[in-house]
């Protein structure tokens, strides 16, 4: 792998990590107010499953082909 193909991945998998970082953080906060939103709890939550999905997706698809 070329040195700007491994660089662009790098920011790749620190922007993912950041917004599951942020999702999760999110998903904490909604569970524990006391009058959280049910249907951005359901959006967030899908956000964060999606992020997840992604980023492992991306680790497989580097440890092949690297």
């Amino acid at each position: 792998m070329n040195p700007d193909r491994v660089k662009f991945y790098t920011e790749l998998m620190k922007s993912l990590t950041a917004f599951i970082l942020g999702t999760g953080a999110g998903i904490y906060s909604l569970v524990m107010s006391d009058n959280g939103n049910a249907f951005f709890l359901t959006f967030v939550t899908t956000l964060f499953a999606l992020s997840i999905g992604a980023f492992i997706t991306l680790c497989t698809y580097l440890d092949k082909n690297s």
